[in-house]
């Protein structure tokens, strides 16, 4: 709901790191079926099976897509989290 909030962030770090990368056109966290090669694979997009997940009955549907590689959000960058953490020393 807050793009760019911290928690979010790592959240999608997180997905990016079990191999599931967001969808810009289609809104959805899409990620490859496990033990299903695409169809077909080319250096600007691939075709197969493919889990999304849903969100509104919150579980993950198989679909089969043409996924255009530029279509996919990039690695999420991080901010610097050493500032958020809890010093006791600052709080005497």
């Amino acid at each position: 709901s807050n793009p760019g909030d911290v928690l979010q962030l790592a959240a999608a770090a997180e997905l990016y790191n079990r191999d599931w990368r967001y969808h810009k056109e289609e809104r959805i966290w899409i990620t490859r079926a496990p033990g299903i090669d695409p169809r077909m694979k080319t250096s600007t997009y691939e075709q197969g099976t493919y889990y999304y997940f849903d969100c509104q009955n919150w579980r993950k549907v198989a679909k089969e897509f043409h996924l255009e590689y530029d279509k996919l959000e990039e690695r999420p960058h991080l901010p610097n989290l050493i500032s958020l953490h809890f010093n006791p020393a600052q709080h005497g």
